[in-house]
């Protein structure tokens, strides 16, 4: 019986048996509203960090501005990062304390960071009184340990001239007034990249500014 030849259309015969399957490509575009949300979305996380940040601030810099003279001054600036102290007064520095020590202990406790500072001048009840002893730890570039007491002195009468609370609150609502033209900036073209620039720029006041030294 004769060979009857069938010609199927797309089909090779030198093709070999296990061709790779081909995956379908799917390609999900992200829309326009979908990119929109995602912009508001970090534009609020953005508002609430930088409120946040302000808020914080203020309210440090109105404390320091109420408190009285019973509250010792801080000795020395401490390193968020590294613990080392800087900016000693003069208290400080009769007490042989030298810039670049790392703070190991202060009034007994392992210190740990900021809220410990905060705590001792002036962040709550158990703050450090002018004229009492401040005992501290501190380890020296050499390695050796270093045990001083500084006798603390007053950080000075609260503000009570009128003229002076007026500048400082001023200077403390600056920062507000440059948030909240950068949000309306940022709100008003959320999806204009200048706009986010200018909101970064605007927010720079607040966050280039200096903890305040409780």
């Amino acid at each position: 019986m004769p060979a009857v030849l069938i010609h199927l259309p797309g089909y090779d015969e030198d093709a070999p048996d296990s061709a790779p399957a081909l995956v379908p490509r799917l390609d999900v575009p992200m829309t326009s509203k979908t990119a929109t949300r995602f912009l508001y979305l970090a534009f609020g996380l953005f508002i609430v960090a930088s409120m946040t940040y302000y808020v914080m601030q203020t309210i440090g810099g109105f404390k320091i501005m109420m408190r009285g003279p019973e509250h010792a001054r801080i000795p020395f600036r401490v390193d968020d990062d590294l613990l080392t102290i800087s900016h000693l007064e003069s208290e400080a520095v009769s007490a042989g304390l030298k810039p670049g020590d790392r703070l190991v202990e202060a009034r007994g406790a392992p210190y740990r960071g900021r809220p410990q500072q905060i705590a001792l001048w002036g962040g709550s009840q158990n703050f450090v009184h002018t004229g009492a002893p401040l005992d501290v730890v501190v380890l020296r570039s050499d390695g050796s340990i270093h045990h001083a007491t500084i006798h603390s002195v007053s950080g000075g009468p609260p503000v009570h001239s009128s003229l002076e609370w007026t500048i400082r609150t001023l200077v403390q609502a600056l920062p507000l007034i440059c948030l909240l033209i950068g949000y309306w900036v940022a709100a008003a073209r959320i999806r204009d990249p200048n706009a986010w620039l200018l909101l970064f720029l605007f927010a720079a006041p607040t966050a280039l500014s200096s903890p305040p030294d409780y």
